[in-house]
C-alpha cells in the first residue's frame, strides 16, 4: 500500500512518521463487521454529477463517490461471507436548546437530505444506527449489537474520515476493538482531512486496508469463525 499520507507530509514530518514505531497494532480479529458511517445525501449529494454541488455545499463531491463504489464492493463481499453491516445515520434531534449540534442541521429523519444513498442502501437485516453526534457510540445502541454479534473488528467506511469516521473509530479501539479504516470506502471534503484521518489511524488506533484487502479479509475472517 502506498501511504497516501506521504504527499501532505513536511520533511520533518516524513522523518517523524518513518522513525518505524508507528504502526504497530493487533492482528485483525476473526469476528469482523464493517460500520459504514453516514453515507448520506447531505455530505454526498444524490449523484456524483457537477450540477448536485451547488444543491448539497457540504457534500464531498466526486472523491467521495469514487469511495462509495468502492464500498458497495466491499458490502457485496461483506454480505456473501456472512459479515454484518451496520450503518450510523446522523439526525439531529432539537431536545434541548442548549443541544448546539441541533442548530446546524436541524432534526430530518423523513428528510431527502437524511437518507443513506441507495448505492449502498441498508438491506434486510442491517442495522441503522441514528445519531446526535460525532461518534457512533454516543448515545446509541451500538455497542450491545456488537456485543451481541460478538464482533471483535470492525471495518470502516463512509465519512467524513476526519469527523465522524475518526470519533467512532477511535471510541471503538478504546473499547476494546481491533479497528481499520478502509483507505478506498472513506470520504472527506478536503484531501488533506483524509489524508491525514488515515495516518492518524495507521500511527496511532488501528490499521488501515486497501479495499482488495479488506474484501479478502471479511472472506477469511468469516470462513475461521465458522471453524473455530
Amino acid at each position: 500500500m502506498k501511504p497516501v499520507w506521504n504527499d501532505v507530509l513536511s520533511e520533518r514530518d516524513r522523518r517523524v512518521v518513518n522513525t518505524g514505531t508507528w504502526g504497530r497494532h493487533a492482528p485483525l480479529g476473526k469476528s469482523p463487521c464493517v460500520l459504514v458511517i453516514d453515507a448520506q445525501v447531505v455530505w454526498l449529494g444524490r449523484s456524483a454529477d457537477a450540477a448536485e454541488a451547488a444543491r448539497w455545499p457540504r457534500a464531498g463531491g466526486p472523491e467521495a463517490w469514487e469511495a462509495v463504489r468502492a464500498t458497495r464492493q466491499l458490502l457485496e463481499a461483506a454480505r456473501g461471507a456472512g459479515v454484518p453491516v451496520l450503518y450510523t445515520r446522523q439526525v439531529h434531534l432539537r431536545s434541548a436548546d442548549y443541544d448546539v449540534a441541533a442548530s446546524v442541521i436541524e432534526d430530518g429523519s423523513g428528510e431527502e437530505w437524511s437518507q443513506i444513498v441507495r448505492e449502498v442502501a441498508p438491506q434486510e437485516g442491517d442495522l441503522v444506527v441514528e445519531k446526535t453526534y460525532a461518534s457512533g457510540f454516543y448515545g446509541t445502541p451500538l455497542q450491545s449489537y456488537l456485543t451481541a454479534k460478538r464482533i471483535d473488528t470492525i471495518l470502516f467506511a463512509g465519512g467524513s474520515a476526519g469527523g465522524c469516521v475518526e470519533a467512532s473509530l477511535v471510541e471503538a479501539r478504546a473499547r476494546g476493538y481491533v479497528v481499520a479504516m478502509v483507505q478506498d470506502c472513506v470520504f472527506d471534503r478536503l484531501e488533506t482531512a483524509l489524508a491525514m484521518a488515515l495516518l492518524e489511524t495507521w500511527m496511532k488506533h488501528g490499521h488501515v486496508l486497501e479495499l482488495g484487502e479488506a474484501m479478502e479479509y471479511v472472506k477469511t475472517a468469516r470462513r475461521q469463525h465458522a471453524d473455530a
